[in-house]
């Protein structure tokens, strides 16, 4: 069986249904009352109808009754009373004296009885109103009596024999008790036309509200219906059609309206998407985009080259990665999603990943933490194969040397036509025999120490070329820096530049790598030397603050635009005033060896006044 629950999810499941059960009910309950009323109404009417009948009986009784007693014919109102007493539906009819005691009787009833229960409550003493005619009523099993006491009011003409009407304002009282079909079921058929016609004009009322109601409520609800569920699965070319000016047709444009805009916004979020996707497809390191839970939000093409994974979307980081069940053990495996929770939101840390064939590869992660506008926090990683990083950073190194190709040419020329004067000269005077050994000797040593020049520059550029070592070494600045830049120096006084070194004390050291260090150097003197286009001075400062190292890189050349002050350490980003093209990566590798060694890299410039790079490291302090 259905239960009241069951049934009332089933009633609230569809307004039709909802609103026909409604109308019903209001049908049957108002058809029932209005029966009820019906009923009520024809009771009530029967019962006036009859009392009105009575009254008028007692009054023709009345007026027989002054008649007889002005002829003094007694026996004349006994007999009207009998007659009246036999009239159909007539139980009883008797005369009371205003005291009670019964007169006349129209049943073999002994006169001279007291029956003053029926004229108790009237008023039939003088000084006070003569009271009405009072009805009773007594309901039997299937039919009602009806009696009417009816005070017969004293006259003038009756005065001889009942007195002055002022002393005695009534004669007697006439009594009458009838049968009336009167019951329930009468009155239900007199009252069940009235309530068919009244049911009948109920339903009629109730079909046409309900048509209406089908027209102008339901079934623009069905269409709204069916226009929000096929939005609801994906449909936006839906449209309600609903016509009219009414409150459903309102609800319906702006509904349509709400459509077209979702569906111009979602084209638009797709569109965003998409070229969201493009921008770090683009990115030549492999991205990714990490949920709290370490799943994989957003992946590029690089990293899922790097990989060989197809789908890397939904999947965990670690399973892709490492091909782990579980989230890597923070306390074992330094996990960028974890790191990058502290207060500085960012980390680096180098890691071993497996790639889809099983293979491994070193990687270093950039990891910095986000918080999207709806309160979900992100973690962005920037990952760089080592092997790219170590091939970049020789790329780089051997560009950088190229570039000195043009000074070191020179550099090297002038020891090389020295020894080839000295060596011409010790030839000829040896093939002439007028040569003396001193003077052979003074060649030789001036060839000696030309070769001895040669070497040292060639030295230089292999400190420079050589792969970067995996430890460090105690570096001297001054020495460093001034190796260094003197390769730099014959290029430097043709294009009428200068370089002045100034390192105090001479003594500084460092921890780093040398190679990568004067790498560093190079790179920033080169950088300032090719921004100042119309000659200029470069000023290398060197000066101990506390147990840190400062190094300054002045130059008056064109400066650096506000606009690129943020991009200049970007990898691959490349503005050089003299019009080169470079590789983008000089300032990039610079910076990264220079944190690698625990210091920092900055600049300050102002834009066609120069630029000063400002090169901070700690210090070496030698045991005691």
């Amino acid at each position: 069986m259905i239960s009241l629950h069951g049934m009332h999810r089933w009633l609230k499941q569809r307004l039709a249904r909802e609103l026909t059960l409604t109308l019903g009910a209001l049908v049957v309950a108002s058809a029932l009352a209005f029966l009820v009323a019906s009923i009520w109404a024809g009771h009530r009417g029967v019962r006036a109808e009859h009392e009105a009948a009575a009254i008028r009986v007692a009054r023709l009784f009345e007026a027989s009754l002054k008649n007889a007693m002005l002829n003094r014919d007694l026996d004349g109102l006994q007999q009207i009373l009998s007659e009246l007493g036999r009239m159909p539906g007539v139980r009883r009819a008797m005369i009371l004296a205003p005291s009670g005691e019964l007169r006349f009787s129209a049943h073999d009833e002994p006169t001279g009885r007291l029956r003053g229960g029926l004229l108790e409550g009237l008023c039939l003493q003088p000084g006070c109103k003569t009271s009405p005619p009072r009805f009773t009523w007594s309901v039997g099993e299937s039919r009602e009596a009806m009696q009417i006491v009816y005070p017969i009011r004293n006259a003038s003409s009756c005065a001889g024999c009942h007195g002055d009407p002022v002393s005695r304002p009534v004669n007697g009282v006439l009594a009458l008790e009838f049968d009336t079909p009167v019951g329930e079921n009468e009155a239900r058929t007199h009252a069940m036309p009235l309530a068919i016609a009244g049911v009948g004009v109920l339903a009629v009322l109730a079909l046409a509200v309900a048509t209406q109601l089908r027209r102008s409520v339901l079934r623009p609800v069905a269409k709204l219906i069916a226009t929000v569920k096929a939005l609801g699965a994906g449909d936006l070319s839906v449209r309600t059609s609903v016509a009219g000016h009414n409150e459903f047709a309102t609800l319906a444009i702006h509904l349509d309206q709400m459509a077209e805009g979702t569906a111009r916004l979602i084209k638009r979020v797709e569109s965003q998407g998409a070229y969201l996707q493009d921008l770090i497809d683009a990115t030549p390191d492999p991205m990714l985009v990490i949920g709290e839970d370490f799943r994989i939000i957003e992946a590029n093409a690089a990293y899922r080259r790097l990989l060989g994974a197809t789908d890397p979307v939904g999947r965990t980081c670690h399973a892709i990665s490492r091909g782990l069940g579980e989230p890597c053990p923070s306390t074992l495996v330094h996990c960028p999603v974890v790191a990058s929770r502290g207060e500085n939101g960012t980390s680096r840390s180098i890691m071993q990943f497996r790639r889809a064939d099983g293979t491994p590869i070193d990687v270093e992660i950039d990891a910095a933490s986000l918080v999207t506008r709806e309160g979900e926090r992100r973690v962005v990683e920037s990952i760089r194969p080592l092997e790219d990083k170590l091939k970049f950073s020789q790329e780089q190194r051997l560009s950088a040397i190229g570039l000195l190709a043009n000074g070191v040419a020179h550099e090297i020329h002038n020891p090389l036509a020295s020894i080839r004067i000295a060596l011409q000269a010790s030839l000829r005077g040896m093939r002439n025999g007028d040569m003396e050994a001193c003077e052979l000797t003074r060649y030789l040593e001036l060839v000696d120490r030309e070769i001895d020049r040669c070497v040292s520059i060639t030295q230089r550029l292999m400190l420079m070329s050589q792969p970067a070592g995996e430890g460090t070494s105690v570096v001297r600045i001054a020495d460093a820096i001034d190796q260094t830049t003197s390769l730099l120096r014959e290029e430097a006084r043709r294009e009428a530049k200068s370089i002045d070194i100034d390192v105090q004390p001479g003594s500084l050291c460092i921890r780093a790598d040398e190679g990568e260090f004067r790498m560093v150097i190079l790179n920033l003197a080169q950088n300032a030397l090719h921004s100042m286009r119309q000659g200029g001075a470069l000023r290398v400062v060197g000066r101990a603050r506390g147990t840190s190292c400062k190094i300054d890189f002045h130059d008056n050349g064109s400066g650096i635009a506000p606009e690129n002050l943020q991009s200049i350490f970007l990898p691959f980003f490349s503005r050089r005033a003299d019009g080169t093209r470079g590789t983008g990566l000089g300032l990039a590798i610079s910076r990264a060896n220079v944190e690698r060694w625990g210091g920092s890299l900055t600049v300050d410039s102002e834009l066609d006044v120069g630029s000063v790079f400002h090169v901070t490291l700690p210090l070496w302090e030698p045991p005691a």
